[in-house]
């Protein structure tokens, strides 16, 4: 990088700061590119010497106490059009796709949790029956203990299901993210 294109860059990211700042900062960076040129030094050498237009503004407007927002460069009119109607089009998917989707494995999940729920709860339901009615009947017994082994084995199928269902919901949210930032 030359010494114009060096100290128009830097010119460009230090416009938040006072003009005086700015002026007074410009001839430093120009001093310092007149004294490497009397050296011999080269102006890319010289520009390579005193860092990025980028570092040298981060840290004059850190100084200055400028806000980190001020630093950051506008986004051209383009970005923001690209940016509303990739927004817009990802409302649209994610009401007619994504949102039903997401809605019917949720509610599928939920109902196999209380299934589970039931299962495992099945020998309680039997000892109600007897204290109850005072009658005990053995197939129901063996059954509440069947049922309360398959209740046992959905407690896995259900706790594995949640571990990749908030993943995939996760992994959605910042896909969804990433598109209107368009990375």
């Amino acid at each position: 990088m030359n010494r114009q294109q060096f100290l128009n860059e830097l010119e460009q990211r230090l416009a938040p700061l006072p003009a005086e700042a700015k002026h007074e900062l410009l001839e430093d960076m120009n001093q310092h590119y007149e004294f490497g040129l009397q050296q011999g030094k080269s102006e890319e050498e010289i520009s390579r010497a005193l860092g990025r237009p980028e570092d040298i503004a981060k840290e004059a407007l850190g100084y200055a106490g400028a806000q980190p927002e001020a630093f950051r460069q506008a986004r051209p009119a383009g970005d923001r059009v690209r940016t509303f109607f990739t927004a817009c089009g990802l409302i649209f998917l994610n009401l007619i796709l994504g949102l039903p989707l997401f809605a019917v494995c949720w509610t599928l999940w939920v109902a196999l949790g209380a299934v589970m729920t039931a299962f495992t709860l099945a020998p309680a339901a039997v000892a109600a029956e007897v204290i109850v009615y005072r009658t005990f009947n053995i197939s129901e017994f063996f059954l509440s203990l069947i049922l309360t082994g398959i209740g046992m084995l959905l407690f896995i199928a259900v706790r594995y299901l949640l571990k990749h269902m908030l993943r995939a919901t996760v992994a959605y949210w910042h896909w969804n993210i990433n598109t209107i930032k368009g990375k």
